[in-house]
């Protein structure tokens, strides 16, 4: 196999790796987090629920009221007739509260608050949940199909994203070394950006595990990733450069 080939295949499976870390390792949280929340509810829809009739002023509520579901610990699935928003701060994250006027849902930070009314129909008043149309049954129906395009559209995403990283980062690294006169060609810097990011994906990954990953982490993760390649790189030249002074 000739050095350019094994290069690419070296830098198509670290790009792998990339990925398999973030699914696997770091689990994806956004992913992590949507699968976690559609699976609890997925749990409430075993249970008898009230009729959502949607009409041209809004929503009302008919059935069994109130319905209160717990899905896990203190968190509450309930429809009423009305939302009672202090009651409600007793509830854990996540849960929500369904009334006639409002949709409440608890966020770790407070509540946030949707007016029902803005749901309208311009049609006859329509069921669009309850025992009658089997809602369970429905939603089983679409689960899985859905779970599993929505990991291949997370993957195939990730994918390019990461490849778009790698590009990104042999860019800069192939600059700085045409700057300095370098004799390195932009294949040998992709090499070089796909060992990098791989260190830096897999970093990120213990951060988000140790619990201190946050929405300033993908800027600071972008900022150390390319400075590394811009510091190899010219650590690189510079070594050359002296070794050949000292001959």
């Amino acid at each position: 196999m000739h050095s350019k080939q094994y290069k690419k295949l070296i830098t198509l499976s670290l790009l792998l790796i990339n990925v398999l870390v973030i699914f696997f390792v770091w689990e994806h949280p956004a992913m992590r987090n949507l699968l976690s929340t559609v699976e609890l509810y997925r749990k409430a829809f075993d249970a008898p629920l009230p009729e959502i009739i949607v009409h041209s002023k809004g929503i009302t509520l008919d059935g069994k009221l109130p319905t209160r579901i717990r899905l896990r610990n203190n968190i509450w699935l309930i429809f009423d007739t009305y939302a009672d928003s202090t009651e409600f701060l007793s509830c854990a994250p996540r849960s929500i509260w369904i009334s006639n006027d409002l949709l409440l849902y608890r966020t770790v930070k407070g509540i946030k608050t949707f007016k029902m009314k803005n749901i309208r129909s311009d049609d006859p008043p329509e069921t669009i949940s309850g025992e009658k149309i089997h809602v369970h049954d429905k939603f089983e129906k679409y689960y899985r199909p859905g779970k599993l395009l929505l990991n291949a559209f997370l993957i195939l995403s990730t994918f390019i994203s990461l490849f778009l990283l790698m590009l990104l980062g042999g860019g800069v690294g192939i600059i700085i070394d045409a700057f300095r006169e370098g004799p390195a060609t932009y294949a040998q810097m992709l090499h070089l950006a796909g060992r990098i990011l791989t260190v830096w994906v897999i970093i990120a990954a213990g951060i988000e595990r140790a619990g201190l990953f946050s929405l300033k982490m993908p800027a600071a993760f972008l900022l150390f990733y390319l400075l590394s390649i811009a510091l190899l790189v010219s650590w690189n030249l510079n070594h050359k450069i002296n070794a050949k002074t000292s001959i």
